[in-house]
């Protein structure tokens, strides 16, 4: 929709639209396990009903079902709730001039490059801010627990200590210890967690030694024939990587099962608006965008983490 000197506000805001969402809405197809902030896989993705998001750990019946005779009274299980937190709705905006002038010497490409790049950028934005939340997970990410995400004393409701976090850098062997770390981890309630690797996500550092590691028909690393056992038993364990996270470290790397609890709310998805020039007090209209939302882990379960530092 081409700009004009004489373009209403309301056609201008629709055609300023179409190009801010081209670049916003944009999902590149070709790049295989590119991570991005909408991703379900990496975040659960759910609605806040207000500027605060309100959720609590839950601890479940404290065993599995247990064999009872018949007319025999049912065996009564305990859940619990527990480390109640509050966090509240983050707001994200930005705002793009456009000045009469512009429009009057029908410099509509300048105003059309500004806001493409602010779609652009808008998206980046997000997906910045939402793998953060896993490069500081070994640090000021914290669990309802309050304790960093990624850590070695992570205290379940009913008392137990649970380790969810490893040292070795990105190999087969330290991948594997990974595994069976996650396999074996426990739930709120000490019942085994069973969680398989449905996620590896790596920074774009590893991306190589990572693809290598899960993909590879024999085992990576090795002048011998030995079948990976983890393209064999874990074909459904997804590799997924993002640039953003070596900002914060190029070696960590981070394992997850489908029941993690890494969760974007989002209170609202991205909105815009025009204001003309006319309408404002120095002739200089803006074209603005902007999204509320907040991501944070609930509890340690179903995630796991190396630093990738010895």
């Amino acid at each position: 929709m081409a700009l004009k000197a004489s373009t209403s506000p309301r056609v201008a805001h629709t055609a300023l639209d179409f190009v801010f969402f081209q670049d916003f809405n944009y999902v590149d197809s070709t790049t295989a396990g590119l991570g991005t902030a909408r991703d379900p896989l990496i975040f659960k993705q759910a609605k806040a009903d207000g500027d605060q998001v309100i959720y609590d750990q839950f601890m479940g019946s404290g065993y599995y079902a247990q064999r009872t005779n018949e007319e025999a009274e049912l065996a009564q299980g305990n859940p619990r709730v527990a480390n109640n937190v509050a966090l509240n709705v983050l707001d994200f905006a930005k705002a793009v001039d456009v000045p009469r002038n512009f429009m009057m010497d029908n410099k509509h490409a300048v105003v059309k490059r500004n806001v493409s790049d602010m779609g652009y950028k808008g998206r980046l934005s997000q997906d910045n801010y939402a793998f953060d939340r896993w490069a500081l997970g070994f640090t000021t990410v914290v669990t309802n627990d309050a304790v960093a995400w990624f850590s070695a004393s992570h205290t379940a409701i009913n008392g137990s200590t649970v380790d969810n976090l490893e040292t070795g850098v990105l190999t087969a062997g330290n991948l594997e210890t990974l595994i069976v770390s996650l396999g074996r981890q426990v739930q709120q309630d000490g019942t085994l967690g069973y969680h398989h690797a449905r996620l590896l996500l790596l920074p774009l550092n590893l991306l190589k030694e990572g693809t290598e590691v899960v993909d590879s028909e024999l085992l990576a690393g090795t002048g011998n024939n030995n079948i990976n056992y983890l393209s064999k038993r874990y074909p459904g364990l997804e590799v997924k990587f993002s640039a953003f996270l070596d900002d914060t470290s190029t070696t960590a790397y981070f394992l997850a099962g489908n029941r993690h609890s890494c969760t974007r709310w989002v209170r609202e998805d991205v909105h815009t608006n025009y204001i003309s020039w006319e309408q404002s007090k120095n002739w200089v209209g803006s074209y603005q965008s902007g999204y509320r939302e907040v991501i944070n882990p609930i509890s340690f379960e179903a995630a796991a983490a190396s630093s990738g530092t010895v």
